[in-house]
């Protein structure tokens, strides 16, 4: 969200180009550095080795998850000769008498938190996925309601293979889902385009398959062994594995990072935006250093039995998670068959059982907890999205200003050319009443949240009344504006 920073005397409001600031306490008020540019909020990294096999991790040969995760971080983000940066803030002095700034919100309609789930393609059946979505795998619950993902109205970032036989796109009853998960407002997306290690002629094969379904998100599958990952040797042009202009071509957008904020240990709402230690960067989304057109975004390893995963889910976890306006993306594994399902560990986290009269049933606290998500909801406190929607929000919102005019009104303005549908701002005072372009705005009851649809480019006028007669926001009178700019030049 833009930057708002202020002290008794001023507000300091960023705009185009500030991508972080790092504040403090200064002489007798606040101290704000501004940054165009930070390595370390665009972490993107690839392993060290793309392996011809899996070792053994039974730690008989000193293997274990710790030594396969050894990665090279790209810190660079190349530049051309006559390339400017740009940024740009404006600082407002404070009057007395004016209620004070309007803060815009991440989540739409004044929703508190936003929850994605995004469910990897290992070991897929189109049975267990059914009972995943509707509560059965009979085929007569396609389409019902009351139980299930899509069946309590909720959304899901579902990825599949495209090549492979049973369980992946090939399969008729899978891409009889894929259809339906498109058709109720989820995702679908692609976990590589096969199990094994393809070349980019397979994967533009792949993409060309699965284009009917749209796909916008790539996960990862098995990168240790898969050179063509993103986080292998596939964030390259060239080479046989470099796959980012066949990527580009089909209208991909994003990419995992293919490391979990917590590693695969912790089973709990993390708030990705709070996932890093205090002071230090948290980011849940960066555009690949040297192609912005592709935006790499964190997830949080969500893998255990269903009882572990529905007490994950409880109303305290996830009013914490509202109360910061914070991100939960899951790493799930819930449309797994139990015939594709090996060893002890795995089965017990199935998310199906077998059902009563034959076929497979979500389990009952699994669904109880979706449950309660959905009622969440359904009141507005919480929203549901798949995360071409989560992160193309959090994307715009960085084209999003707000700029206080001389009449004590506020412009807000989107400078990109996404839209976004029910901008959230929260207001200084409660119980006034607000229009948007001279009409009253929506919002909620104690009229402290405010939201209006902001369409690419748009500019919307915001202002405060009280018993029929403006209220000031800001009225600086006279404001500051510095635009500070960078050219970079490459000597060889």
């Amino acid at each position: 969200t833009p930057l708002a920073a202020w002290a008794d005397l001023a507000l300091l409001a960023g705009g185009p180009g500030v991508v972080a600031a790092a504040l403090a306490p200064g002489r007798g008020g606040l101290e704000a550095t501004l940054f165009l540019d930070d390595a370390a909020e665009r972490p993107f990294a690839t392993y060290l080795d793309c392996l011809e096999a899996l070792p053994r991790l039974d730690g008989q040969a000193g293997h274990g998850w710790a030594d396969l995760e050894r990665k090279r971080t790209w810190t660079r983000a190349p530049r051309r000769p006559g390339d400017v940066d740009r940024l740009e803030a404006t600082l407002y002095p404070r009057r007395a008498g004016s209620l004070g700034i309007l803060r815009p919100l991440r989540w739409a309609r004044g929703a508190g938190a936003a929850l994605v789930l995004t469910d990897h393609a290992d070991r897929t059946s189109a049975e267990a996925l059914r009972a995943v979505l509707y509560g059965h795998s009979d085929r007569r619950a396609e389409g019902s309601r009351g139980a299930g993902l899509l069946g309590r109205g909720l959304k899901v970032t579902r990825t599949f293979f495209v090549f492979g036989g049973q369980g992946t796109l090939e399969d008729p009853e899978v891409a009889r889902l894929a259809d339906a998960l498109a058709a109720a407002g989820s995702e679908v997306a692609l976990h590589s385009v096969s199990e094994l290690r393809d070349d980019r002629e397979v994967v533009r094969a792949g993409l060309w398959a699965a284009a009917a379904w749209e796909p916008r998100t790539w996960i990862d599958h098995e990168p240790y062994v898969n050179c063509e990952a993103l986080s292998s040797r596939g964030a390259a042009e060239g080479g046989p594995y470099g796959i980012l202009g066949a990527l580009r071509e089909a209208g991909v957008r994003w990419g995992w990072a293919a490391g979990d904020v917590g590693g695969f240990h912790r089973v709990e709402l993390v708030d990705l935006f709070r996932a890093a230690p205090p002071g230090a960067p948290s980011p849940v989304l960066y555009p690949l250093p040297w192609d912005p057109g592709l935006w790499i975004f964190q997830s949080s390893f969500f893998y255990a039995p269903p009882r572990d995963l529905a007490a994950a889910l409880g109303d305290e976890a996830l009013q914490r998670l509202e109360a910061g306006q914070g991100l939960f993306v899951g790493h799930t594994y819930l449309g797994a068959g139990p015939a594709q399902t090996k060893g002890t560990s795995a089965t017990r986290n199935l998310a199906v059982r077998p059902a009563a009269g034959g076929g497979w049933a979500i389990d009952p606290e699994l669904d109880a907890a979706l449950a309660r998500v959905a009622a969440r909801v359904a009141t507005g406190t919480l929203a549901s999205l798949t995360w071409d929607e989560a992160g193309g929000r959090l994307v715009a919102l960085g084209d999003v200003e707000v700029r206080y005019r001389e009449d004590g009104s506020a412009e807000v303005i989107n400078h990109g050319w996404r839209p976004l549908p029910g901008l959230s701002l929260r207001t200084p005072v409660p119980g006034l009443d607000w229009t948007v372009d001279g009409l009253p705005a929506e919002g909620d009851a104690g009229r402290h949240t405010i939201w209006f649809d902001l369409p690419p480019g748009g500019v919307r006028r915001v202002e405060a009344w009280q018993a029929g007669a403006p209220v000031p926001l800001l009225a600086p009178a006279g404001a500051l504006a510095a635009t500070l700019a960078w050219p970079f030049s490459i000597q060889r």
